[in-house]
Formats: structure tokens, C-alpha cells, sequence
């Protein structure tokens, strides 16, 4: 059940804001450098008034403002604030005449009022800003412009490094704290301790930022050549021993420019990159590379190690390169046959927003159809491995705002909780084990945040006991089987919907509109369906109206 929002008081924010620097100060004062101490010491001595300001100004999206369009009811003078926060240098006054990004803050009235240009009312947005700016390069600003006070927030930088050694990354914000104030979010009770924290030095904080600045450039590029992607390559971030978050982020930079430097055919300097890390899909692409280079034996050299990793996806893969390569070099051809999974042609009147929701109105007439993709086995393994995933593992959890641990996406997850994962594999072998157990999890846990779970869907009138009354254990127990071997993985790639029909049973399957067709992932699940008979089956679409 949704729970109802709860009010908050007026200065909620700044309590937030305090809460996540009180805890980067507590616990990393040892590391911080004298930017970021001085940034929580002088933060104390701010009237409230400017720590308020600087806290709601912090929390949007840009860092330039019109003084006077700035409305806080709680702020009991807005302009003292702003005096403050500029004398103690934690904003200035924003330099019209330098730069021309404040004509952004304006309306098209405001504009044409300041330039007394009644004809430019008649212009397009686009238009207007380009005569300001026109006005702007050439030196002629209105003098009405300076009473237009705009003020510029400092200190963005120092809080992204609070927020990484809070969050442990740039993505989360103030706003995971306003989702639990209001309750609409609730996370698991785990303990935190200072063993836990991911950073040991200030050097491996650097390194972090670093990478999230080459992302964030990289996205900013808009045409590429292989001079470009040498910069970013010379400004990789060393590894550093124990951080696979570090790791993570620094693959994702060298995939997307290896990627780059095969759209540019530069096929031997994308594998020389591309080796660079060992994270899919690497691999792949460095034989893609090779088998393009001409370099054939290379190429058969990798696809034939990759045949031995655990990573299904590259398997896939190099069962499939495998024979054209061979083919090339004039080798015997060992061709596996790839499975393919039965499809059941329905004609049906396009009505609905989606294909999806067209096939479960149909299904419904012979029993109830659920549009689910992952969210039923992914949300099965969290109830069954809950205790696994919320484990008080060193390293797994350093602050109250995370849905999984940090490591549980890696090898060592199942490795350092191998006790319990035991125990939960114990639980897949007893219809009442697993059912107790489940109902108890679900009872207790509803609503609590967790990566693998999707709480509406169960939430839902009959579903849950529904899906334990219809779905064999034995069909849950190798379904989870094989997302716990790899997490990240097998997560995804399940059929769209789960089928009760009437006369009993279920059926998982997996809609295609007209022209789509199976990704790999999706083969990969269906020939594991087959392997272990779990009924399964493709519905294909054709528009009747067609």
C-alpha cells in the first residue's frame, strides 16, 4: 500500500544539508583537504537566513539567479542573504557585461522592457536572444540592466565532493532525503561503520571526480577524431588496488572511447583500447575490431577463451563468431545450433498505448495476464535472499540511502555471505520453508527499497499469492539459480508478461510487435526455459487493421 506523504516544515533542506555534510565531516575530516574543512566550518557561521539561501540555490539546477524572482517564504530577507553570502564570498554578483548566460533568466517581456525594443515583442525566442546577444558582443547593454541584480552560487564543486563521500557517487542528491522525510521511500536499518566507508584517501576522491568529469565530457563532445579520443585516453584515472567502483567508472570511460574510435575505423587503436579493460562488451568488440583488421587467428584466439568464462553473454557471443572465423581460415566449422523458442502468431486491433497491454487485454479472456517483464523473479530473489543482500558486511553499506550493497554486482557478493546464501538455497528445496518465508520478508519488509524489487506489482490484489499458488518451486529455485550466479547480467532480459489462464497453471511470455525481434539476452533466458521445461512461448503481433 502506497503510503500517504507526510509535510514537511519549511526548512526541511537545511536539515538534509546538514545531516550529509555532519556525516562526510564526521567521518573523513582525516582526508578532506583544507577546501573542503574550511567549507563546513564557515557553512556553521552563516546567518540561518544565508544557509538557507545558499542551500535551496545549491539545490537547483543552475547557479545563476535573479535576485528579486527568488521567493522563500522562510527566508525572512532574501536580499541580506544574498549581501551575506557575496561578503563572505560564498556568491557574487554575476558580471553582465562579461557573459551573455543571464539573458536565459529573462522573460521575452523583461527583455524588450530593458531594451525599450517594443519591435522585438514580435520576435521569436530564438530571435530575441540573438539580438541580446548581438547587443551584448558589441558593448551595448542598457544601463536599466544594472539594477538587475543576479546573483552567482559558489561552492558547487566542494559539495560534489561531500555528495560522493555521502552517496558514494554523483547521481544521488538532497532529493533521496526528501523521499524518506515525506515517506515515500523507506530503506533497510543496517549499521554503518567507519570499516565501511569506500574511501581511504584524499587521491582516491580525486580520482573518482575524475572520472565523473571525463563522462560528463565525453557526452559533451559532439564530433569526434581519434585526436579527441587520445586526450580523454592520456587523462585516465590509474586503478587502484580494492576499488571496483573506481574500476566501474573507468571501464565505462574507455568503452565509450574504444566505441568512438571504431566509428572512426580505426580499428587497430580501438582494440589497443578496448584491452584496456576486461568488462563486457570488450571482448566482443576487440574480436569485432580484429575480424575487420583481417586478423583472423587473433580474433579466434579470443572468442576461444571466452568460451571458458562465466559471463553468458560473451559465451553467446563467441559461440556465434566462432564459425565464421573458422570459415575465413579455412578450418573445420563447429556450428551450435541456437534454440528457437515457440511463437504463436495474434492477429489483434491496435487500441491500446502499447503492444503489451494489447496481448494481456486478449490473454485476459482466458485468465488474468500480468505485464511484468523482470520485476517477478527479480522481486522473488529479493524476498528469498533478502537477509543475503541487506548482510552487515564490511564495505557493503556506507550510507542510509542505498537499495543494494555496494558490492553486488562482484564476485566476492556470494563468496563473503556464502553462510547465508546456504541457507537461502535452503529455503528453495521446501514449498513451507519458502512460502513462510517469503510471506514473512513481504509482511515485514513492504515498501522498503530494494534493487531487485518492484513492490507495486506484488502489491497488487491476489498477485502474490497467485504467482506462490501457481509457480512450481522447483521453477523458482533454477530461475533464481541463475540470476544470483550473475546478478547484473540475468536481471534483465525475461519475458514481458506472466499468464494464469483459467484451467490452471502459468505461463511466461514474451511479446513482439510487428518487426521487433529477440534480443540476445531474451535467447539466452528462453533456451534456459527449454533446458529446464518452463512453459514459455513468443506472441507475435500483427495489426488486424493492416
Amino acid at each position: 500500500m502506497k503510503p500517504e506523504p507526510k509535510d514537511l516544515k519549511p526548512d526541511y533542506y537545511l536539515d538534509n544539508f546538514n545531516q550529509l555534510i555532519d556525516f562526510v565531516h564526521h567521518h573523513y575530516a582525516s582526508i578532506l583537504e583544507a577546501t573542503e574543512r574550511l567549507f563546513y566550518q564557515e557553512f556553521q557561521s552563516l546567518s540561518a537566513d544565508a544557509q538557507k539561501l545558499f542551500v535551496r540555490l545549491l539545490m537547483r539546477s543552475k547557479s545563476i539567479f535573479v535576485l528579486n524572482k527568488l521567493k522563500y517564504d522562510e527566508i525572512l530577507d532574501i536580499e541580506d542573504a544574498a549581501s551575506e553570502l557575496v561578503t563572505l564570498g560564498w556568491a557574487e554578483w554575476f558580471n553582465k557585461e562579461e557573459y551573455a548566460d543571464w539573458v536565459s533568466l529573462l522573460t521575452k517581456a523583461e527583455l524588450v522592457a530593458l531594451f525599450s525594443e517594443k519591435a522585438w515583442s514580435k520576435l521569436s525566442r530564438a530571435e530575441l536572444d540573438e539580438e541580446v546577444y548581438q547587443r551584448w558582443e558589441q558593448g551595448l547593454l542598457p544601463e536599466a540592466l544594472d539594477k538587475v541584480a543576479i546573483l552567482e552560487v559558489h561552492h558547487q564543486d566542494v559539495f560534489d565532493t561531500y555528495r560522493l563521500l555521502f552517496f558514494g557517487n554523483l547521481h544521488q542528491d538532497l532529493t533521496d532525503f526528501v523521499l524518506q522525510d515525506i515517506g515515500l521511500i523507506r530503506y533497510e536499518s543496517y549499521p554503518l561503520s567507519a570499516a565501511s566507508l569506500p574511501f581511504k584517501s584524499y587521491h582516491q576522491i580525486e580520482q573518482h571526480l575524475l572520472c565523473f568529469a571525463l563522462l560528463d565530457a565525453i557526452h559533451e563532445v559532439e564530433e569526434w577524431v581519434e585526436e579527441a579520443v587520445e586526450v580523454f585516453v592520456k587523462e585516465l584515472p590509474p586503478l587502484i588496488e580494492g576499488d571496483s567502483a573506481l574500476k566501474r567508472r573507468r571501464d565505462r570511460i574507455i568503452l565509450a572511447l574504444a566505441r568512438e574510435l571504431e566509428r572512426l575505423q580505426a580499428f587497430e587503436r580501438a582494440v589497443e583500447v578496448y584491452s584496456l579493460t576486461d568488462a563486457p562488451p570488450a571482448f566482443e568488440r576487440r574480436v569485432r575490431c580484429l575480424e575487420k583488421l583481417g586478423h583472423y587467428e587473433s580474433a579466434l584466439s579470443i572468442c576461444q577463451t571466452l568460451l571458458a568464462h562465466h559471463n553468458e553473454e560473451e559465451i553467446q557471443f563467441a559461440e556465434f563468431f566462432l564459425p565464421k572465423l573458422q570459415k575465413k581460415l579455412g578450418e573445420s566449422v563447429t556450428k551450435k545450433e541456437s534454440y528457437i523458442p515457440v511463437e504463436e502468431l495474434m492477429q489483434l486491433p491496435q487500441q491500446e498505448s502499447s503492444v503489451e497491454l494489447d496481448v494481456v487485454n486478449a490473454l485476459n479472456r482466458e485468465g488474468d495476464a500480468y505485464w511484468v517483464e523482470n520485476s517477478v523473479f527479480c522481486g522473488l530473489f529479493a524476498l528469498v535472499f533478502w537477509d543475503v543482500i541487506f548482510a552487515d558486511i564490511e564495505g557493503a553499506f556506507f550510507n542510509p540511502f542505498q537499495a543494494a550493497p555496494a558490492d553486488f554486482h562482484l564476485p566476492e557478493f556470494i563468496s563473503s555471505r556464502q553462510d547465508l546464501v546456504d541457507s537461502a538455497l535452503e529455503r528453495l528445496q521446501s514449498e513451507q520453508v519458502f512460502e513462510s518465508w517469503c510471506r514473512d520478508i513481504f509482511e515485514h519488509k513492504q515498501g522498503v527499497a530494494c534493487r531487485m524489487m518492484h513492490w507495486p506489482l506484488f502489491e497488487e490484489q491476489h498477485f502474490f499469492e497467485r504467482l506462490l499458488e501457481r509457480v512450481p518451486l522447483e521453477h523458482i529455485r533454477i530461475i533464481l539459480m541463475r540470476i544470483l550466479r550473475d546478478r547484473k547480467s540475468n536481471r534483465s532480459g525475461m519475458p514481458d508478461l506472466i499468464f494464469f489462464p483459467d484451467a490452471g497453471g502459468y505461463e511466461l511470455v514474451e511479446v513482439k510487435g510487428p518487426g521487433d525481434r529477440l534480443q540476445k539476452n531474451q535467447q539466452r533466458w528462453m533456451q534456459y526455459f527449454e533446458q529446464h521445461d518452463v512453459p514459455h512461448r513468443v506472441v507475435r503481433v500483427e495489426w488486424a487493421d493492416e
